[in-house]
């Protein structure tokens, strides 16, 4: 594994790579080395450290000196690369800084200074406020004078009406900072000039390439962030685990086909929750689902779904539901089977909550939809006898006994419902493995 060590200064990514030297085996590499004579684990160039870790790619390394966006992108293609960020609150690192001055015998930073350096790691010198661009101005000046009306109904726009395209983001927003000139030392393309956001000619044939060695443009980039508050290295290090790094670069069977299940669910436009599934035979992918309306019937998040809606119409125009008596079963069982009393006197709707009036909704669950997708599949000799089915969401009590019916043998879900040990019970009395893991994080 090469592992990319980002951060800003004080952070703790020098004790990491020392940690990980002195206790793991890696080997320290260093870049952009000047002299003739190489020594061992220093390149002139990253591609040709590049190729050789290509070349050597079970060997360990690790690095503090990538600080280009572009080099990290082009690093991170490779499978045994690991971007690391090590952060730690600005007043420790402060701290730090001056305790390494005092040891040094050097002068210690104001904090004024420290910030103002900070910000420039950070965001790169921005266009000053004493003479800011006429476009951001006028910009600002609208903004601060008038505000958006709410639009008349007729004027409304739904999702599936035909809307225009929404705006591009205001290129007044969009000035590019310049970098600090520390990080761009030995940049192939520090020679531009900028001035006040536009790039003089020179011999950067792309300015915007420039401002990408910003630590705002390089952190996002983290497979793995640590922070590190810690007063002593003991705790920071300790939290360092190379398994779940590993992790992240090549996730389990497990986590991948649950994020496959959360990516499904961001398509639900259910205004409950959101939920996907993911059915799973002999670790091939059968189908996929998420909840909402079904096909030919308006979206839920368009007023499709009446129970789903209760709520309102999105714009506050309608009466506040009923948050009485009239939006609560009679048993107090979530709604197993209780029977829903009138609504208030008043004429206000009542507030459908989780697990209840489910009789009345009209969106299929993210499971039934893949359970339905697979018995498509079952005329052409696939599908669900034997299969795993990942939901990001605890199957509700509707949904497991098709589950069961289907010959799912296992269901692997994150979040629970209002009706995990219902669902439990009849999965544990037809013999389907019920098992939770925890929600993964989408990788960067």
């Amino acid at each position: 594994m090469l592992i990319c060590l980002v951060g800003p200064p004080q952070a703790g990514k020098n004790s990491l790579a020392d940690h990980l030297v002195a206790q793991h085996g890696y080997e320290r590499v260093h870049l952009g080395s000047s002299s003739p004579h190489l020594e061992p684990g220093s390149y002139a160039s990253s591609s040709d450290f590049l190729d050789h870790a290509t070349r050597t790619w079970r060997r360990n390394y690790v690095t503090t000196d990538l600080i280009s966006k572009a080099k990290l992108v082009e690093f991170a293609k490779r499978p045994f690369v690991a971007i690391v960020a090590v952060d730690a609150p600005l007043g420790t690192r402060f701290k730090r800084a001056v305790a390494a001055a005092r040891a040094r015998g050097d002068m210690e930073p104001s904090l004024e200074d420290f910030v103002a350096r900070d910000d420039l790691l950070y965001h790169g010198t921005l266009p000053s406020p004493a003479a800011p661009n006429d476009a951001l101005a006028r910009l600002d000046l609208a903004e601060s004078d008038e505000q958006p009306a709410t639009p008349s109904k007729a004027a409304r726009l739904t999702p599936s009406s035909d809307a225009p395209p929404s705006p591009s983001p205001s290129p007044a927003r969009q000035l590019t900072p310049i970098p600090f000139p520390e990080l761009l030392r030995n940049h192939p393309r520090s020679s531009a000039t900028i001035t006040n956001g536009s790039s003089a000619t020179s011999d950067c044939t792309h300015p915007a390439a420039v401002d990408d060695t910003t630590l705002a443009a390089i952190l996002p980039l983290a497979h793995l962030t640590l922070p590190n508050p810690y007063p002593s290295l003991a705790p920071f290090l300790s939290s360092f685990s190379l398994p779940i790094l590993s992790e992240l670069l090549r996730p389990s069977w497990d986590t991948y086909f649950m994020l496959l299940a959360s990516l499904a669910s961001l398509r639900s436009n259910c205004m409950k929750r959101r939920v996907g599934a993911v059915l799973v035979r002999e670790k091939r992918v059968v189908s996929t689902g998420y909840n909402g309306t079904p096909r030919g019937v308006r979206n839920c998040g368009e007023g499709g779904c009446g129970r789903c809606n209760s709520h309102g119409d999105g714009w506050g125009d309608d009466p506040e539901p009923s948050r009485g008596e009239g939006d609560v079963f009679s048993n107090g069982d979530n709604g197993g089977g209780g029977e829903r009393r009138p609504a208030a006197a008043n004429g206000a709707r009542n507030l459908s909550r989780i697990g209840e009036a489910l009789d009345e909704c009209l969106c299929l669950h993210a499971e039934e939809n893949a359970l339905l997708e697979a018995g498509r599949q079952r005329v052409s000799g696939g599908g669900t006898e034997g299969a795993v089915l990942y939901c990001n969401t605890c199957p509700c009590l509707r949904c497991t006994v098709k589950i069961v019916q289907c010959g799912v043998k296992e269901v692997i879900y994150s979040l629970s419902y209002s009706m995990d040990a219902a669902s439990r019970r009849v999965m544990e009395e037809a013999g389907v493995v019920l098992r939770q893991i925890p929600q993964p994080a989408f990788p960067r």
